[in-house]
C-alpha cells in the first residue's frame, strides 16, 4: 500500500504550528474589526450627525416648498416657483396667496422635517457665493436653537433655477447644526 505509507511519512501539524496559525488569524480579525467603522462611515471622524436629515431637507425644499405645485414637480425647465421662493424667504408674504403648498405658521425645521432642536440656515447663493436677492427679498432664512454652539454642521447644496431670475443656475444651500436634545 503505497498510499498508506505516504501518510505516515509526512510530518503533521505541531503545537507550535497551531499557535502561530491561530495567532495570525486572531491578529487579522482584530485589524479587520478595528477598521470596520471607517469602512462603513466613509472616513476618519465618520458621517456627521443628521447628514441624511439635511439631505432630505434640501430635497423637500427644492421639490416641495419652493416648487409651488404641491405635487413636488418642478416646471418644464426644472425651475422652482418665483412666487413660492419669495414667500418662503419673506416672512410677511402669504404662501397660500402665491399658490404654494406649505404652511408658513410652522417653524423652519418642522417645515422641512428636521427636529426643532437643530439650528439651520437656508440660503440661495449665486456662482460667487453671494446671497441672491429677488424683488428686494434676500433669499436667506434661519432658525437658531440653543445648545448648537460649537457643534459640527452639515451643509448640503443643490443647483436650482428660479423662474424669471436670470439664466444662470443658483445654489440652494441648507446648513443644519444638530442640537443637544431631540
Amino acid at each position: 500500500m503505497i498510499g498508506h505509507r505516504f501518510f505516515r511519512d509526512v510530518r503533521g501539524q505541531t503545537p507550535t504550528d497551531f499557535v502561530i496559525g491561530v495567532s495570525l488569524f486572531l491578529a487579522t480579525v482584530a485589524v479587520v474589526l478595528s477598521l470596520a467603522p471607517v469602512l462603513f462611515t466613509g472616513g476618519v471622524g465618520g458621517v456627521p450627525p443628521d447628514a441624511g436629515g439635511a439631505d432630505r431637507a434640501v430635497e423637500h425644499l427644492k421639490h416641495g416648498v419652493l416648487a409651488g405645485t404641491g405635487d413636488g414637480a418642478l416646471d418644464e425647465r426644472g425651475s422652482v416657483s418665483r412666487a413660492c421662493t419669495i414667500a418662503f424667504f419673506d416672512a410677511s408674504s402669504a404662501p397660500a396667496s402665491a399658490g404654494c403648498a406649505y404652511d408658513s405658521s410652522r417653524s423652519l425645521p418642522v417645515l422641512v422635517g428636521v427636529p426643532e432642536s437643530h439650528a439651520m440656515t437656508v440660503t440661495v447663493v449665486d456662482q460667487g457665493g453671494d446671497t441672491v436677492t429677488v424683488d428686494g427679498v434676500e433669499l436667506s432664512r434661519s432658525h437658531d436653537a440653543p445648545g448648537t454652539e460649537g457643534m459640527d454642521s452639515v451643509v448640503v447644496t443643490r443647483s436650482i433655477s428660479i423662474v424669471g431670475v436670470g439664466e444662470d443656475p443658483v445654489r440652494l444651500r441648507v446648513t443644519v447644526t444638530p442640537g443637544g436634545a431631540e
